[in-house]
């Protein structure tokens, strides 16, 4: 063997030494890559299906969700009517439903559907009179 072939033979064995380190490295890396995804995996699995963001939202939502944003910029500027009040009940109701949340909160108290004006008024009127600053004067006068 001539010296030329020889110091080809070395220089293609250097060339594929390296290109080997590189794959070597690379290959490398892609495992941590699939380690890492394997384990995002397991965790996504691990979770509640119900918790992952609904990606698509029906019409019927998107009119609810535009419904009540109405009816609470109305709020803002003045008190809500009775009719009003009753329909952003239902659209929250059906919003929770369609969430898979409970329509029941624990927190308030929920007037029955069928309550005449008289009623309503008058539970408006005893809320008033408990309002904060009158129980903090009843408390100090006790």
């Amino acid at each position: 063997m001539s010296t030329k072939t020889l110091g080809d033979k070395f220089k293609a064995e250097a060339a594929l030494e390296l290109q080997v380190a590189e794959l070597k490295k690379e290959n490398k890396a892609l495992k941590d890559t699939v380690t890492k995804l394997l384990a995002e995996v397991d965790r996504l699995n691990g979770l509640d299906k119900k918790k992952l963001i609904k990606l698509e939202i029906s019409p019927e939502q998107e009119i609810m969700d535009m419904q009540i944003m109405r009816l609470q910029a109305i709020s803002r500027e003045r008190l809500l009517s009775i009719d009003e009040c009753r329909q952003l009940d239902l659209h929250v109701k059906n919003k929770r439903l369609l969430d898979d949340k409970s329509t029941i909160n624990a927190e308030h108290k929920t007037l029955p559907a069928q309550i005449s004006d008289a009623e309503l008024l008058r539970i408006a009127e005893s809320a008033q009179e408990e309002t904060p600053v009158k129980k903090r004067n009843k408390s100090k006068t006790s």
